[in-house]
């Protein structure tokens, strides 16, 4: 299957009411793992590459594995990257062939982030890709210079405005949940994003989803949220079930630690995509 397009899988999950996993991945373990979930449970997936995880992997060489692996499965998969704040970076994801990019802005004047999410827009569309930015900011509890990111919450009142001067097609919103959580106690305001979904026939994104609580991610879904992107929860499955396999060996091998990490990783990615509900349109 050819490399998805993130704006028809968008308008699929938003036709049929539900919400596209995007799985934050940076190994071919969590790689594998997030598809394998994907592909269990029927559903179309973004594969997210963040751009604070570069300093971790090789990018290049790891979005041509991320397109391999999504060309070879049996749903629709996007090669995504994510809370990018440098336009270097949406030049080698460009090269690199990937299926969109999230803008982040983080810090960013009103005025100056609308001008550079237009570049990045301008650039992204002419690849043939998918334009994703932040309004506001998804808070961080660990942010990339070691120290917490606060949110800022999205401002229904210029949705449209930032969307008609940008010329995005996605909006990620800020609306209660912070990046990061490991308890799902994030406390949604449905209100404002009622308020904010209602201003623009775009379509929303939701970060931060390790942190909120099933019923809210359902009623932020019917609401219009259609793609929800997790890692944090994912992640410390991987971690705790790995540890788990070290702990029954008297002498734990990596690779023996790897596959159980990687299992921890699907099974948590499982038992969200069933919180969330299937989608049989993959």
């Amino acid at each position: 299957m050819p490399l998805a397009d993130l704006r028809r899988s968008l308008e699929r999950a938003r036709t049929g009411r539900y919400a596209m996993p995007s799985f934050n991945v940076f190994d071919s373990g969590t790689l594998l793992a997030a598809v394998a979930a994907a592909a269990e449970r029927e559903v179309p997936l973004a594969v997210a590459i963040d751009e604070a995880h570069f300093a971790h992997t090789d990018f290049e060489g790891f979005a041509a594995l991320a397109r391999t692996v999504a060309e070879r499965a049996p749903v629709p998969v996007s090669v995504h990257v994510d809370h990018v704040r440098h336009l270097e970076t949406v030049v080698r994801a460009i090269r690199s062939g990937c299926s969109s990019v999230l803008f982040d802005g983080f810090s960013l004047e009103f005025d100056e982030k609308v001008e550079q999410t237009r570049r990045v827009a301008e650039l992204v569309h002419a690849a043939g890709m998918t334009a994703e930015a932040e309004l506001g900011h998804v808070g961080q509890l660990h942010g990339r210079e070691g120290s917490a990111e606060e949110s800022q919450p999205t401002d229904p009142g210029r949705v449209e405005d930032f969307v008609r001067r940008t010329e995005i097609d996605v909006v990620a919103v800020s609306v209660g949940s912070t990046s990061g959580m490991t308890s799902e106690s994030a406390d949604l305001d449905l209100g404002l994003l009622e308020r904010v979904i209602q201003a623009s026939p775009c379509f929303f994104s939701m970060h931060g989803g390790s942190g909120i609580p099933p019923g809210q991610i359902k009623a932020a879904v019917g609401l219009g949220i259609c793609k929800l992107s997790v890692f944090t929860r994912l992640a410390n499955a991987g971690l705790e079930a790995g540890f788990a396999y070290a702990q029954t060996q008297a002498s734990p091998a990596l690779i023996g630690f790897a596959d159980a990490a990687r299992r921890g990783y699907q099974d948590a990615a499982l038992a969200q995509l069933d919180v969330w509900g299937r989608a049989r349109q993959a």
